[in-house]
Parts: structure tokens; C-alpha cells; sequence
């Protein structure tokens, strides 16, 4: 028992390193580069806490909106 644990142990460094270095191309690979430099339409939309959020809250700041609908 004590051998197949060396062995996991062994094993396991190389490949949570291989692992890691994946991720991290991977995270580069992600970069937001906006296509449209054309500022977005203005608008107020209700928030779920029951108030109102305006896009121009955002001003200077990235925004992404997640819209879904359920039924």
C-alpha cells in the first residue's frame, strides 16, 4: 500500500505542474479585446434587489451583461 502511494505521490507533481501551466496559457488566452469602439446605447434596467442600475453607473469600467430568460 505504502508503494502505491509513493507511486500516486510520484506522479502527481509532474502532472498538477503540467496542469498549472495549462491554465495559465489558457488565462491569456481569454483576453477581452473589444472589436467595437462605438460607446453602448444608455439604459436603465431594474435589479433584482428591487432598485434600478444604469449603465452610465459603469462609467470607465468594464462591464459584461449576462441576460437569461426561464420560464
Amino acid at each position: 500500500m505504502s508503494l502505491a502511494l509513493l507511486l500516486v505521490a510520484a506522479l502527481q507533481a509532474p502532472l498538477a505542474r503540467a496542469a498549472r501551466e495549462r491554465l495559465e496559457d489558457l488565462a491569456l488566452d481569454l483576453r477581452l479585446i473589444p472589436l467595437d469602439r462605438t460607446p453602448a446605447p444608455a439604459f436603465v434596467l431594474d435589479s433584482l434587489e428591487g432598485g434600478r442600475v444604469a449603465l452610465a453607473d459603469f462609467r470607465g469600467r468594464p462591464v459584461i451583461l449576462y441576460f437569461w430568460h426561464s420560464t
